[in-house]
């Protein structure tokens, strides 16, 4: 019976959670503890004057965490959701809960130590800062080439920083050379700076507000018999700054996959359901750590519906000429982007969100866009050589819906980060501790991302999942000329914060396939 009422109470509270979305509480310790029967693990233009692109897209979703922990169900199938995702707010609410210590094969933890993530006013304060985008240009011009490297006409995207939460929190749980090498992919000194970018980049992005809604969600699933090597310290790093929720159960098991899979559709707004019904934890997974974010904003000035019209788009490509529907509009005193190889223009969306649309020269391969530090700087507002040119502008941009999977572990052991995913070199020893931290290593990271961009605005969603396992795994101008950006070749969008930075970038090589 005292099962039962705790599995009972389990639900009630993930149910209000979900109904509630961001409760206004935020205590300064607290112990929340939720048990159920479950298990998880995640494998978690310069063209004619005539030619210009623009597109807009950005998502995710957002939690802090309280921290408890309560023993597992029984039989060995215990899940325990150690931390209800919470949205910072204004308002801070102390809530007096029952301290817990749980024991486990001997080691006591004294739950009442974990920290909660700090009230927005103070998060703001302290965490988010001028400049932190400029520090990210290194990172992208690294990423954005390797994860949307692929064939001519194919659709390819990514979320650049869905990923680069997934690894920071990765670089939080690796030590040594392990450590060293991702911090060095993502451009940092040390942990306490990535830290810190991390929390001012989740603050800078996030937004719930009707027709700009951009939602993060970080977590930590552990499996049930690597709880008693954890670190406390590293997960109560992964709680401030990262906002990681904590679960704990069983890998292997098909209970603890629902768990993680319903987790995943909640936290992508229903976007990648079937990307994530593949998701499972491998039978020996010591830890997966998982990052998401939804977005889903309206154009500042939507697409006029009735303007829809079908036309030809070239593939470049064997799949040669296909005809999709493009949303067309006209603006005038407007501008427009042009660098040696591309012309561009750019979209604002609410929230002070924007879409960029990159159309490269006709004689040019779009994937040169991906190299581009004249593309990188005119997305994040650092410099590059593109002049912007006051114009009258004309847009036919397709419509598209287009989904994307990939595993990234060789484009991440491409850029340098290598140890951890060797079963010999890694050093995962910051969370698992000296002996079952140098048994384990990374054994991929799944990337899904999802993009639909319409009259109205833009949806989208990605999730990067990274699985560990135990070892043995397998200017301007006066007179405005009139420019017409017809995106009817393969083109490059990217979709950026407030700030700049990168939330969702890709290639459309053809619009009509999802």
């Amino acid at each position: 019976m005292k099962r039962i009422f705790v599995s009972v109470l389990c639900l009630c509270l993930c149910v209000t959670a979900a109904a509630c979305g961001r409760p206004d509480v935020t205590p300064e310790t607290s112990d929340l503890s939720v048990v159920s029967d479950v298990s998880t693990t995640t494998t978690a233009t310069t063209t004619t004057e005539e030619s210009t692109t623009t597109t807009q897209e950005t998502t995710t979703t957002t939690a802090t965490t309280t921290l408890g922990r309560t023993t597992g169900g029984g039989n060995g199938g215990g899940y325990d959701c150690i931390g209800i995702p919470t949205r910072p707010t204004t308002t801070t609410t102390t809530t007096t809960v029952k301290p817990t210590t749980t024991t486990i094969q001997e080691q006591t933890v004294d739950l009442s130590a974990y920290a909660l993530a700090q009230s927005a006013d103070v998060v703001n304060e302290k965490r988010v800062y001028d400049g932190y985008t400029d520090g990210l240009v290194g990172y992208y011009s690294r990423v954005l080439p390797a994860f949307l490297d692929g064939d001519s006409g194919s659709n390819r995207l990514c979320s650049p920083l869905s990923a680069y939460l997934a690894l920071a929190m990765l670089a939080e749980t690796a030590a040594g050379n392990s450590r060293r090498q991702i911090l060095d992919l993502l451009g940092e000194q040390d942990t306490d700076a990535l830290g810190r970018r991390a929390a001012a980049l989740w603050n800078s992005v996030y937004s719930d507000k009707s027709g700009a809604q951009c939602r993060l969600a970080n977590s930590l699933w552990l499996d049930e018999y690597t709880v008693p090597h954890c670190s406390v310290q590293t997960v109560d790093r992964l709680a401030d700054p990262y906002y990681a929720s904590v679960f704990r159960g069983k890998m292997g098991t098909k209970e603890y996959d629902a768990i993680l899979q319903e987790w995943l559709n909640k936290n992508t707004g229903g976007l990648l359901k079937e990307q994530a019904g593949g998701e499972s934890f491998p039978g020996n997974g010591a830890f997966s750590l998982v990052s998401t974010i939804y977005f889903k904003v309206d154009w500042e000035k939507a697409f006029n519906e009735q303007k829809t019209r079908e036309r030809s788009f070239n593939t470049d490509s064997n799949q040669g000429v296909v005809q999709c529907d493009f949303m067309n509009d006209s603006t005038k005193n407007t501008y427009y982007w042009k660098g040696e190889e591309f012309i561009a223009i750019n979209r604002t969306m609410n929230g002070n969100y924007s879409m960029w649309y990159v159309l490269p020269n006709e004689d040019v391969r779009v994937d040169n866009m991906l190299h581009s530090q004249d593309v990188l700087g005119m997305v994040t507002g650092t410099g590059g050589g593109a002049q912007r040119i006051n114009c009258d502008l004309v847009t036919a941009v397709p419509k598209f819906d287009v989904t994307y999977k990939k595993d990234l572990s060789a484009d991440i052991r491409s850029l340098g980060a290598t140890d951890v995913f060797d079963p010999m070199a890694a050093d995962l020893t910051a969370l698992l501790g000296e002996n079952a931290g140098k048994e384990a290593c990374v054994g991929g990271v799944s990337h899904a991302v999802r993009i639909v961009s319409e009259e109205k605005g833009v949806e989208a969603a990605a999730y990067t999942g990274i699985t560990v396992a135990m070892k043995g795994t397998s200017t301007t101008t006066r007179v405005r000329p009139l420019i017409y950006f017809t995106a009817d070749r393969p083109f490059m969008f990217v979709i950026t914060g407030p700030d700049g930075s990168i939330l969702f970038a890709g290639v459309i090589g053809n619009p009509t396939l999802k």
